[in-house]
């Protein structure tokens, strides 16, 4: 019985220690997918680590333009991560969780939502001429400096956009835009929604705004479902 005891545990002893063995080598072929993957895919401007399968920079990352997918996971990024003009680009998974500075996926063609963006911006959010961009659907709850979706002309409203905004909000020449559902709940300065053509009300728009209302260049029907005194734009002349 002893015997058949100690067989079995040196059996299951081996059988971890190979196990772990394997995890080892595992974790090591994926490091260097990860290394491979940032050296023909990108350009960094400061130091990384990779803990976990996450990549962490402690500087600024900017992705080649003709990347289809992001096939890592970025963690945190201190500094600016900017995938503009990445025309092939389908999806924003694998993007960082959190920004210091500037996220900017502007003029990615294929995009059709922002799923898969950064929870947290901590400066500017960039996702302007985004012509097959959707919805706003996963967009960052809170964004420290702008949001600018201007240009996206297929955005019909602005569901999923951020909760907060801490400078301004701008959706300007949104020619398709309909209704302004989803608007962020707060903008701490102006509310941008100037030539959205097809923008008849004001319905759904924050009643939080530290700023001005642009409007230029919509056919509005009326501006009452704007926050009482706050100025809105309209061409040339500004109306409370």
């Amino acid at each position: 019985m002893y015997a058949f005891y100690y067989l079995y545990m040196k059996t299951l002893n081996e059988y971890i220690e190979e196990s772990i063995l394997d995890i080892d080598d595992l974790i090591a072929n994926d490091d260097k997918f990860i290394e491979d993957w940032l050296k023909k895919n990108c350009r960094l401007y400061g130091p990384y680590t990779i803990k976990n399968s996450v990549v962490d920079v402690n500087g600024s990352v900017r992705i080649n333009k003709n990347v289809k997918s992001i096939d890592i996971q970025f963690g945190n990024v201190h500094g600016d991560f900017d995938c503009s003009e990445c025309q092939k680009l389908t999806s924003l998974e694998g993007c960082p969780k959190w920004v210091e500075y500037d996220f900017d996926c502007s003029g990615c063609n294929s995009l059709t939502s922002l799923e898969g963006a950064p929870e947290k911006v901590e400066h500017i959010f960039w996702c302007k001429n985004c012509t097959k961009l959707e919805t706003l659907k996963g967009a960052p709850k809170s964004v420290g400096g702008s949001f600018l979706c201007t240009s996206c002309v297929k955005l019909k409203n602005l569901k999923g956009a951020p909760e907060f905004v801490y400078t301004y909000f701008e959706c300007s020449d949104c020619v398709n835009l309909e209704s302004l559902e989803g608007s962020p709940r707060h903008v701490q300065m102006d509310f941008r929604l100037s030539r959205c053509t097809k923008l008849k009300i004001l319905k759904g728009i924050t009643q939080n705004i530290g700023g001005v209302i642009f409007a230029k260049g919509c056919n509005l029907e009326h501006t009452k479902d704007a926050p009482k005194n706050t100025k809105i734009i309209l061409g040339e002349t500004r109306n409370n």
